[in-house]
């Protein structure tokens, strides 16, 4: 025995099974306009739930947008994250001269500072979850150029050329659509109106949900470029911010070395308590 859960009907079948609803009340107005709208809402509802697929998409895209911008790190602050990279450079090389390491001059520096203290592949470690996290949210990716290779919109128009139905209407949903019409065939009068109204509000939300999606592909190039800025200007500060950290490690690391070339002369320059000015020295308070 089939499942009433697995799709056999298509639209057609059902809409044929309905109709004769229609025509068993031929003769009775309310009845007979009450039984064509339900059959109108009906088909309105199928095809709807068709374009809630592709609004699922372009709904997740906005969110997944929203989420990248909440993301953004501003000019200001990204400015004081070069100030930051640059003076740690500038640091670190001075901290490389003093025990005799290889150093860059201000036109090597200038060059190579967005890789100063980067490994090779770091900027691709970042990238690749920046990208699978856009495929996660959405099902799709920005690198494509055209909206139809980007998300997973469906083509409904294309999938339904020629002849072919999707035989996807389960025998509970006929089930439910007939003993609703026959229900509200006891009352037409009243029903009729109920019907009415709930096919027309089928109709504007349809067409609500099917300008949102092409609102969205038609925008796609724009929506596009957006992205990808949004997604630069978050790899970039993932990339100061791992620079900062890796360089501010190697300062750490050849200070020690320092240290221990100098020996103890270094711990007392740098002690604050060693310095003649704080010591309590009566020259120095003499001469303040």
């Amino acid at each position: 025995m089939t499942t009433k859960n697995i799709g056999k009907y298509t639209l057609a079948d059902a809409e044929k099974i309905l109709t004769k609803a229609v025509d068993a009340v031929a003769g009775e107005e309310k009845a007979y306009d009450l039984a064509t709208n339900y059959i109108k809402w009906v088909h309105e509802n199928y095809w709807h739930r068709y374009d809630k697929l592709n609004l699922q998409i372009a709904t997740q895209a906005q969110k997944y947008i929203a989420k990248l911008r909440s993301k953004q790190t501003r000019p200001k602050a990204m400015d004081d994250l070069v100030e930051e990279r640059d003076a740690l450079i500038s640091d670190c090389e001075a901290s490389r001269a003093e025990l005799g390491l290889t150093i860059l001059d201000e036109n090597q520096i200038e060059v190579t500072k967005n890789k100063y203290g980067l490994e090779i592949n770091d900027e691709r470690d970042i990238k690749i979850p920046l990208e699978w996290e856009e495929v996660r949210a959405i099902g799709g990716t920005s690198q494509a150029e055209d909206a139809r290779n980007a998300y997973p919109v469906i083509d409904i128009a294309q999938w339904y050329e020629g002849t072919h139905m999707d035989r996807n209407i389960t025998q509970s949903d006929l089930d439910q659509w007939t003993d609703e019409l026959v229900k509200l065939l006891e009352n037409p009068i009243a029903n009729n109106a109920k019907i009415a109204m709930r096919h027309e509000k089928e109709k504007i939300a349809r067409q609500s949900t099917f300008d949102a999606v092409k609102l969205f592909k038609d925008g796609w190039t724009e929506k596009r470029t957006q992205i990808l800025q949004y997604k630069d200007n978050l790899l970039s500060s993932m990339l100061l911010k791992k620079q900062i950290t890796s360089i501010n490690q190697v300062i750490k690391d050849l200070l020690e070395d320092i240290k221990l070339k100098a020996g103890d002369e270094v711990t007392a320059h740098l002690d604050p308590s060693g310095s003649p000015l704080t010591d309590g020295d009566s020259t120095v308070s003499s001469i303040i």
